[in-house]
């Protein structure tokens, strides 16, 4: 699929992207809206109601951050180059790659398992599962990614624009949102923020690289979107909470108004299944067609 991301630049073939506009902003802003009237209502389970609210609006200011940031130097957020069908195959591979062990055999990618004192524990203390599974798999990939990476799109511009180096202002861009990501989880291993640094650095380092045009190694196999790292970050989460099925089900059971919230991540995502199933039909009747053309060369 090669670089269909416009983080740093849009492209003037750039369109409105589904997973970026629906599934990881709609997303994000609609969860972290959602907490905070679940916070005013006074209902929250641990009785931590101020946290709770804090939470909220915590992520809506950092996904605005993020927003803004991209927007500021001439980058989109909502837009890429990238087809619906292409950017929701994107986002779904690592997820359904990343998650089928859970699919298959509850095996869980415990070498990433969220340390038990995070920043956010104080606010969750005493939720119930699904109120936890929207912060750990909606609000945090989406609120950190957004923000993250629009704090190092902005530095990756400015050193380019001063230096003229591109390698230079992808690394500039990318460790920052790195050590930021490996910091914010709170108190964890060393190795737990080493493993944390690569995936922001990396996934960092290919989204800005792709638009300052460096090469970058499997270029022609990685997906470069927005939609294909927050798909990696959201499915490690997942597969901490037991996998996709468990975290569809378990959302569905939030109080309200989270319920709300839930129900509308399942049809975004369902939509988002839908095009990706569609990309993936389209791709395999091509390559019949083409096997089917070769076979009658030859026998011809």
């Amino acid at each position: 699929m090669g670089d269909l991301t416009s983080i740093l630049k849009t492209a003037q073939n750039s369109e409105y992207d589904y997973v970026n506009l629906f599934v990881v902003l709609f997303g994000t802003l609609a969860s972290a809206g959602g907490f905070i009237l679940y916070g005013i209502q006074g209902t929250v389970g641990s009785g931590n109601q101020f946290d709770v609210i804090i939470l909220g609006v915590a992520f809506f200011l950092l996904t605005l951050f993020g927003w803004l940031m991209i927007y500021i130097i001439g980058g989109s957020l909502t837009k890429s180059e990238a087809s619906w069908p292409q950017s929701a195959f994107a986002t779904v591979l690592p997820m359904v790659v990343l998650n089928f062990g859970t699919l298959v055999s509850n095996i869980q990618l415990s070498a990433f398992r969220l340390p038990s004192r995070m920043y956010a524990s104080a606010a969750m203390t005493g939720e119930p599962a699904s109120v936890r599974d929207i912060v750990n798999l909606i609000l945090a990939p989406g609120g950190e990614n957004i923000a993250l990476l629009g704090l190092g799109s902005v530095i990756s511009v400015v050193v380019y624009e001063k230096t003229g180096n591109a390698p230079l202002a992808m690394v500039a861009g990318a460790f920052p949102a790195g050590v930021f990501f490996s910091y914010i989880h709170g108190l964890t291993s060393l190795g737990f923020k080493a493993v944390a640094f690569s995936i922001m650095f990396v996934s960092a380092l290919y989204l800005y690289g792709a638009d300052l045009g460096v090469y970058l190694p499997l270029k022609r196999y990685i997906p470069i979107t927005f939609g294909f790292f927050y798909g990696v970050h959201r499915s490690i989460n997942t597969s901490n909470a037991g996998g996709l099925v468990e975290f569809y089900t378990t959302i569905l059971s939030a109080p309200e108004p989270l319920l709300y919230v839930g129900q509308a991540i399942v049809i975004l995502d369902s939509i988002m299944y839908l095009l990706a199933g569609y990309y993936v039909a389209v791709k395999l009747f091509q390559g019949l067609t083409i096997g089917a053309k070769i076979t009658d060369e030859v026998v011809g």
